[in-house]
């Protein structure tokens, strides 16, 4: 079996995977507190949406951290799944704190976790793959 931690130092996009990780934090909170006035916050699947958010979210950053780190990097999202329900409570923009919502991103995050130990926690690596034989031409 590979070593998932000396895979994850060869990665040769290291400042795009850093970037990236940004943007993707950025749109997922942006996304989590913006004004809700046209959808309703209650209904529309909103739990489905916060359990396969919260799940891609987990299978990015476990794909991309090493395995000692993935305890806090788990811990963070939590937070940040409790924390968002939190701030849309008190924010009064048109969205509402809501417990089935944390039950589903904590949900989402085990499946995240759970995916990242696969074989599709392997899928930076292929992105490079792609990149690498597009440097090539």
């Amino acid at each position: 079996m590979v070593d998932s931690d000396k895979l994850r130092e060869t990665l040769r996009y290291k400042w795009l995977w850093i970037a990236l990780t940004l943007l993707v934090t950025a749109a997922a909170l942006f996304e989590l507190l913006r004004p809700n006035e046209e959808i309703n916050p209650q209904g529309d699947g909103a739990q489905l949406m916060h359990l396969i958010g919260f799940g891609l979210l987990a299978l990015w950053y476990c794909a991309l951290v090493a395995r000692r780190t993935l305890g806090a990097v788990l811990a963070w999202l939590v937070i940040v799944g409790i924390g968002t329900e939190i701030a849309q409570h008190f924010m009064g923009l048109g969205r509402t704190g809501d417990v089935l919502d944390v039950v589903a991103n904590v949900f989402g995050i085990a499946i995240g976790l759970g995916l990242s130990v696969t074989f599709v926690g392997r899928w930076p690596f292929w992105v490079e793959r792609v990149l690498v034989i597009g440097d090539r031409k």
